[in-house]
């Protein structure tokens, strides 16, 4: 396992644009991530040691993933006026992440990791910062990275939202302006509670680098949303409290960053998260 991680990592984060081209790269990762959560998802009692092993190679691959994204889009951009006839790219090996098979792909792929975050132990700390990672990184690739686009829906347009339902704390999040991205948000809706309630409980107790990508994730999810579904579920549940307290109570941590040479600038990246996190509720 260790050697196939090392073979991966040198092939798509080392290798130049020019000997291993973007588009095929692209294919090879879009692929190997697929097939690697579909196995993993179905396997009962993975060994801790393997499955921390998996979840982090899942996470390199969509990190790479989401690099060779921006990587397509620049070189889109440079040869936008060139005639295609012109580049020495083979058409049949493009990699359009927007066609149906790949959007298809993409939203297998995200109910496999929302369903291994919710599967995971209170104790995988490890497992699941590599899947909040993951996680993070996917939402950059299809919202930021211009797969789906969301809209500004208005607070009365109950066509485009569903209310909170305060009988069982749904959450809901705006609806996407594509067909291809909608079921990609019903996914994130149907996990809703269980998933925010395993981020939340990672944002308060969790170990600092489990801390900040968990911090990371509630961030992102609350900026997809541009109404305050999420938000509620996090007032009423005293997340938002739990966070303001513990704001109040880092002043010792964060003094102490400002040694010569601190010991670490964890509780500095931890504070600008919770920061965010206030700053979006």
């Amino acid at each position: 396992m260790d050697a196939w991680r090392q073979v991966m990592e040198v092939l798509c984060a080392v290798t130049p644009p020019d000997i291993f081209p973007v588009d095929p790269r692209m294919v090879l990762l879009l692929e190997i991530i697929h097939v690697l959560l579909k196995k993993v998802v179905t396997v009962d009692n993975m060994a801790a040691e393997l499955a921390v092993k998996c979840s982090g190679m899942v996470m390199i691959m969509m990190v790479n993933l989401r690099h060779s994204l921006v990587l397509k889009t620049k070189q889109e951009r440079i040869h936008k006026d060139v005639p295609e006839h012109q580049l020495e790219i083979d058409s049949r090996k493009k990699c359009d992440l927007k066609s149906e098979n790949n959007m298809s792909t993409l939203r297998i792929i995200l109910s496999n990791i929302i369903k291994w975050i919710l599967s995971s132990s209170v104790s995988s700390q490890k497992l699941r910062a590599n899947l909040y990672g993951a996680l993070l990184n996917y939402l950059h690739i299809m919202f930021r990275g211009g797969l789906v686009d969301k809209t500004q829906a208005g607070p009365n347009d109950n066509t485009s939202v569903n209310s909170l339902d305060s009988s069982r704390h749904h959450i809901s999040l705006a609806k996407i302006n594509s067909d291809q991205g909608i079921p990609t948000m019903e996914i994130l809706v149907s996990a809703g509670e269980c998933l925010l309630q395993f981020l939340c409980l990672d944002c308060i107790g969790g170990h600092n680098i489990c801390k900040l990508l968990a911090l990371s994730c509630v961030n992102m999810l609350i900026d997809l949303d541009p109404h305050v579904s999420w938000i509620t579920f996090l007032s009423m549940r005293g997340y938002i409290r739990n966070l303001i307290d513990s704001l109040m109570d880092s002043d010792v941590k964060l003094i102490s960053v400002l040694e010569t040479a601190p010991e670490t600038l964890g509780p500095l990246y931890i504070y600008e998260s919770k920061m965010v996190n206030i700053i979006h509720c």
